[in-house]
């Protein structure tokens, strides 16, 4: 029966692990590029989909979200909305490709089922839902995001942090 040795396992596995390596770099070079310019916290296109965006903070990356059925992310309003109204061009030839395991659904009212940190990095209280003005998470105190909606006729006030006219 035939028995690889030891070294001959090694050097094949090392040009597989050198590849996963520069492709997991290429990646955070891709998100650090997206997240440089920021000041304080916002939300940033993904250079790869017209539906995905970065949540970003203080230059840093926090979360990847994408807008839900066939709604576009628009950095002029900073939230999911009409294709039509979002003008998105996607210029991908010069950056690497990527698989993104944070990649986020935003998703109307499911309970939560583990601390989330991307959208509860700031602790407990409420934090915009950037797909829905009328809609905000409220983070408790274990770091669980519950989705929440204003009455009608108000929307959620980021300034406050809380429904308003």
């Amino acid at each position: 029966m035939f028995q690889p040795k030891p070294m001959a396992i090694c050097l094949l596995l090392i040009p597989l692990i050198a590849c996963f390596i520069h492709l997991s770099e290429s990646a955070n070079k891709t998100i650090d590029r997206v997240c440089s310019s920021t000041a304080g916290n916002s939300y940033k296109a993904d250079p790869r989909s017209c539906k995905c965006f970065y949540k970003c903070n203080q230059a840093f990356y926090q979360a990847r979200l994408c807008c839900e059925n066939d709604l576009y992310f628009n950095p002029a309003t900073q939230g999911c909305d009409d294709p039509k109204n979002v003008n998105c061009t996607i210029v991908a030839e010069d950056l690497p490709e990527y698989r993104d395991s944070s990649k986020t659904e935003l998703t109307s009212a499911k309970p939560p089922v583990k601390p989330d940190l991307e959208i509860c990095f700031e602790g407990i209280g409420h934090y915009p839902d950037p797909g829905n003005t009328t809609c905000f998470y409220h983070c408790d105190a274990n770091n669980y995001a519950h989705h929440r909606c204003c009455a009608p006729g108000l929307a959620f006030n980021p300034e406050i942090r809380s429904c308003d006219w």
